[in-house]
């Protein structure tokens, strides 16, 4: 009868211990399942860095976030076209640590993320996804080795048709022989745009006449004396104006959009926010700055929600490019498109 007892005492604490221990083991299940459930429930925190205030690229990312029932804690910056700004946004990135960095065009991002051979420089982000949009020409600027993979922890959106679909986009038209440009000689942006476009004279059947803002004192660009260069070009036999992707030229739209007019040399722009500067640009090719944004956001929802690396995700543009033209400028200066070209051109 004893042994019978200690056998029955025995299996009691065993079972007692053994319903303990799976209770434990519940308890961490269940507490694991809360935490990640709680995890899943914070918003993804969004540092957004823009280079002259909110655009429709903006409105289209958020749009799509909210339309995709993405939980996001923006965090916004704006950098007020002044790139001494951007060391402080640096240092603030690394203290608050958020999941994923925006940029806008391409001091923004260079500022940020540096080029190929800052992968290693502390003073840039290289920890923490970015994703930038509205950068021209992201292999010219030497901010990916190409397209398909950057390589590092960086993707995003570029926005331009390429330079010679642009070329054919002012030919179609009106033909030229010479094509005048004036831009930024120190932003490296505009300097590889300018020379895709160069490469294509002989290709084209044109010859590129070239102006470079001048430089001040400070080594930044100055817009003194912008009309005598417009009317240099003009007078050098320039028949259009490319207006190409040059934050400077639009920082100074007004003083810019005056001398244009003055100067009255019809203007092609490759950017959405050029074409309404009040002064004497014709038409335009560009990506719609709204379809932008969506895109972006696109490349972002694969870095939060899918899990991927940026690394992994190419770098795009639209598919689908606007050619607008401004008929009020057109009967201004007497120059009409094609008829041809109200079957696909948006009229504004």
């Amino acid at each position: 009868m004893k042994e019978q007892n200690k056998m029955i005492w025995r299996l009691s604490r065993l079972a007692a211990t053994l319903m303990l221990f799976m209770f434990a083991v519940a308890t961490l299940f269940f507490s694991k399942v809360h935490m990640a459930s709680a995890a899943d429930s914070r918003p993804f925190r969004i540092y957004m860095i823009t280079w002259r205030g909110l655009t429709d690229v903006e409105r289209g990312f958020q749009n799509y976030m909210t339309e995709k029932n993405i939980k996001v804690e923006y965090i916004m910056r704006d950098a007020s076209k002044d790139q001494t700004k951007l060391p402080g946004f640096v240092e603030e990135i690394r203290r608050i640590k958020p999941d994923l960095i925006y940029t806008w065009g391409t001091p923004v991002t260079l500022g940020i993320a540096g080029s190929l051979k800052d992968r290693d420089n502390g003073k840039f982000i290289n920890n923490i996804p970015v994703v930038f949009t509205l950068v021209a020409d992201p292999v010219g600027v030497n901010l990916v080795p190409d397209l398909s993979s950057s390589s590092r922890n960086i993707t995003g959106v570029y926005h331009m048709a390429s330079a010679e679909s642009v070329i054919s986009g002012i030919k179609s038209y009106h033909n030229f022989s010479k094509l005048g440009m004036l831009y930024n000689s120190k932003e490296k942006n505009s300097v590889a745009y300018v020379n895709g476009v160069r490469k294509l004279e002989e290709k084209m059947g044109f010859k590129l006449i070239e102006q470079k803002y001048k430089v001040g004192a400070d080594g930044n660009p100055t817009s003194e004396g912008v009309l005598d260069l417009l009317r240099n070009l003009k007078q050098s036999g320039a028949e259009w104006l490319l207006i190409g992707p040059d934050t400077y030229s639009a920082t100074i739209s007004e003083i810019l959009g005056t001398a244009m007019r003055e100067i009255n040399i019809p203007a092609f722009v490759t950017t959405e926010s050029a074409i309404s500067w009040p002064t004497v640009i014709v038409a335009g090719l560009f990506c719609k700055y709204y379809s932008i944004g969506q895109f972006t956001a696109y490349k972002a929802e694969q870095i939060l929600v899918n899990k991927r690396h940026a690394s992994t995700i190419p770098v795009e543009t639209l598919k689908r490019f606007s050619y607008s033209i401004r008929m009020d400028v057109a009967r201004q200066l007497k120059l009409y498109p094609p008829v041809s070209m109200f079957n696909y051109a948006e009229i504004l």
